[in-house]
């Protein structure tokens, strides 16, 4: 049964979502070495991973990736969030984000190092949950959005019994300008202005 609900998970997500960037059920498990995290090469769009954290067995999902200069995190869409052998909800799980292409084992000696950490409940597929990350409520530094670039590890983790399938979307926007551009177009808009 399981096998079967994995394979359909599988199969649904990668037609729904063509710009999947690791896809477990097909590239391999996704690193649960917080040391090691799996690097993936993101671009301008969706950035879609699919992937699993079986209960105490494989607990925890990294990955690292680079937003490009020029571009911005704008979006963290959770599509899939499922018990894979009821093909119901997944029971509630954890996640974060930090800086950097290492992280740390989630716990309360280290939940401060993260840029945004939450919950990780079975929302509505669709669901942005990078405001959630940015506000910090299991701690954190908190961040704002869109995220800049730079490299980032972010993990996922259920540590109950259930097997959890997910499915997320980093969605790459370009960025937008900055407070800088705005000051060296300023003195130009003010000369004609003054010239009218």
């Amino acid at each position: 049964m399981r096998a079967a609900f994995v394979s359909a998970l599988a199969l649904t997500a990668a037609a729904a979502f063509a710009d999947v960037r690791w896809n477990e059920f097909v590239d391999g498990d996704i690193s649960g070495d917080p040391d090691a995290p799996t690097p993936l090469v993101f671009a301008l769009g969706g950035n879609s991973i699919i992937g699993s954290v079986l209960g105490p067995d494989d607990s925890r999902d990294y990955i690292t990736f680079d937003v490009p200069a020029g571009m911005a995190l704008a979006a963290l869409y959770q599509h899939q969030y499922v018990d894979l052998d009821s093909g119901g909800p997944g029971n509630i799980g954890f996640h974060a984000i930090n800086a950097g292409n290492t992280s740390w084992i989630p716990g309360q000696d280290t939940v401060g190092f993260f840029l945004g950490s939450n919950h990780m409940f079975p929302e509505v597929p669709g669901t942005d949950v990078l405001p959630q990350l940015a506000d910090i409520p299991f701690g954190g530094i908190g961040f704002d959005i869109p995220l800049g670039p730079g490299t980032y590890t972010y993990l996922i983790q259920q540590t109950g019994p259930d097997n959890t399938g997910y499915t997320l979307e980093f969605r790459l926007i370009p960025a937008p300008p900055t407070a800088g551009l705005f000051a060296l177009a300023t003195p130009a808009l003010l000369r004609r202005r003054r010239t009218c």
